[in-house]
C-alpha cells in the first residue's frame, strides 16, 4: 500500500511540476508592466519557487503571487507605485546553484535556464530593489550525490547576499522549514538554520523563520510534506511583507523625491 501511494505520489508532483512550467512561460508571454515599477525578486529553490500551490492557467505562484496581492490592498501610501514580484525560483536548487561563484548550471537543467542561475536572473532584472533569498532546502543528499555541510550554505547565502548587496539590491533571508525531515536532515536543517539567523543578527538583515512553530502545521504543507501549500504560501507571504514593507516605503519616497528634485 505504502508502495502505492509514494507512487500516487511521484506521479502528482511531476504532473504539478510540469504545470508550474507551462504557467510560467505563458505567464512571461503576456505579462504586462507598467512603466513606473520596482523590481522584487524572490530567489531560491522550490519553496521560493511556490512548488505545492494551487495555481491557475498564466499566474504566478507561491509568495510572489501572494505578495503581489498584499502590495495591491496598501492603497493608503502616498508614495505607492507598482511593485513586480519576481518568481526566480526553480524547483531542487541549491545553495551552491544560486552562488555567484558557481559557474555550472544546475544539474537537473530547468529548461529555462541559458547559464548560471545567478547570471540568468541578474542580468534579466538587474535594476531590482530587494531580493528575498531562500535557499538550502535541498543542500543534503535530496538529489543524486550533492551534499553541503551546514558551514557551506551559509558560505553560499553569505556570497548571494554580498552580491546583491554589491548591487544596490535589499536583502531578506529566510531560515528552512523543519516538517517532512528525516531526523539526520533535520539536524542539518537547525544547524544550518542557527548559522542563517546568527549571520542575520549580526547584519541585521530581515529574516522571515520558516522554521517556527507555525510554520510546523500539517495543514500548510503540500503531498510532499516539504513544500507549503496554498496556506503555507499566503503565510509566508504576511510574514514576509511585515518584515520588508518600510523598505519599499523608503525606496518609494527615495523615487519620488528624485523626481521632484
Amino acid at each position: 500500500m505504502m508502495k502505492v501511494f509514494n507512487t500516487y505520489v511521484k506521479i502528482r508532483l511531476w504532473i504539478h511540476r510540469v504545470w508550474l512550467v507551462i504557467c510560467a512561460l505563458i505567464r512571461s508571454k503576456f505579462e504586462k508592466i507598467p512603466e513606473v515599477h520596482h523590481t522584487f525578486l524572490i530567489i531560491g529553490d522550490g519553496l521560493a519557487e511556490g512548488f505545492g500551490d494551487s495555481v491557475s492557467l498564466a499566474q504566478n505562484s507561491g509568495i510572489a503571487n501572494y505578495l503581489q496581492e498584499i502590495d495591491a490592498l496598501e492603497l493608503n501610501r502616498i508614495t505607492k507605485t507598482y511593485w513586480r514580484f519576481v518568481n526566480c525560483g526553480h524547483y531542487a536548487a541549491t545553495s551552491y546553484d544560486w552562488s555567484p561563484t558557481n559557474d555550472q548550471k544546475p544539474s537537473y537543467n530547468p529548461s529555462n535556464v541559458t547559464d548560471t542561475l545567478w547570471i540568468d536572473t541578474i542580468h534579466k532584472h538587474h535594476d531590482a530593489k530587494i531580493a528575498l533569498v531562500c535557499v538550502g532546502s535541498n543542500d543534503k543528499f535530496n538529489y543524486g550525490d550533492i551534499s553541503y555541510t551546514p558551514d557551506e550554505t551559509l558560505e553560499n547565502i553569505i556570497n548571494i547576499y554580498n552580491e546583491l548587496s554589491e548591487l544596490g539590491i535589499h536583502v531578506i533571508l529566510t531560515t528552512i522549514p523543519l516538517r517532512g525531515s528525516t531526523v539526520l536532515d533535520k539536524r542539518l536543517k537547525k544547524a544550518r538554520n542557527k548559522l542563517i539567523r546568527k549571520f542575520a543578527v549580526e547584519n541585521d538583515i530581515p529574516l522571515v523563520e520558516l522554521d517556527m512553530g507555525k510554520f510546523r502545521l500539517k495543514d500548510l504543507y503540500y503531498v510532499d510534506n516539504l513544500h507549503f501549500n496554498s496556506n503555507g504560501y499566503k503565510m509566508f507571504a504576511v510574514e514576509t511583507y511585515s518584515h520588508i514593507a518600510n523598505t519599499m516605503k523608503k525606496i518609494e519616497f527615495e523615487y519620488y523625491a528624485t523626481i521632484i528634485h
